[in-house]
């Protein structure tokens, strides 16, 4: 049981992160339309936090019935398909696309800020916790643990040789 406890911690840190962010959404809309411009997470989520599974907007949900999953290959032909569709998400007689190529929000009609978001993609957040990781450096610091408690035993004669 006590040994249990020695690889617990190392277990934990070990543990990949829990975010889900994705930094290829914002670029990949900008470069498949041709936009001057970045567009926001805001645009599909309700937040510049975003994340996967979260769309919360019209035009998200416009995108997601014109075939947008978890993967970024469905992202451009859902861009497609609501191009030809002519879809105007929040009903104001102006195609989505076409909005967008004109800076303004295909959710709202109001221009798009100009303020661009940080490079970091929907979901990206600075200094709050890991976005991804190998677990490798929480290993390697668990391993450390478990040496150092194995040299306090035997420094203490607790260990056969």
């Amino acid at each position: 049981m006590r040994k249990i406890l020695y690889f617990a911690p190392a277990l934990l840190l070990a543990m990949p992160g829990v975010a889900q962010a994705d930094p290829t959404y914002p670029a990949e809309i900008q470069s498949h339309l041709g936009l001057s411009f970045t567009p926001q997470c805001t645009l599909c989520h309700a937040t510049n936090n975003g994340g996967l599974g979260t769309i919360s907007t019209q035009f998200g949900r416009a995108l997601q019935s014109k075939g947008l999953t978890s993967n970024t290959a469905t992202l451009a032909p859902a861009l497609d398909a609501l191009n030809s569709a002519s879809t105007d998400s929040n009903g104001d007689g102006i195609p989505d696309i076409q909005q967008l190529k004109k800076r303004i929000d295909p959710n709202t009609g109001l221009p798009l800020s100009n303020v661009e978001q940080e490079q970091f993609g929907c979901g990206g957040q600075i200094a709050r916790g890991p976005v991804r990781s190998t677990g490798y450096g929480s290993i390697f610091a668990g391993l450390i643990f478990l040496a150092l408690e194995r040299r306090k035993k035997v420094s203490r004669g607790y260990v056969a040789p």
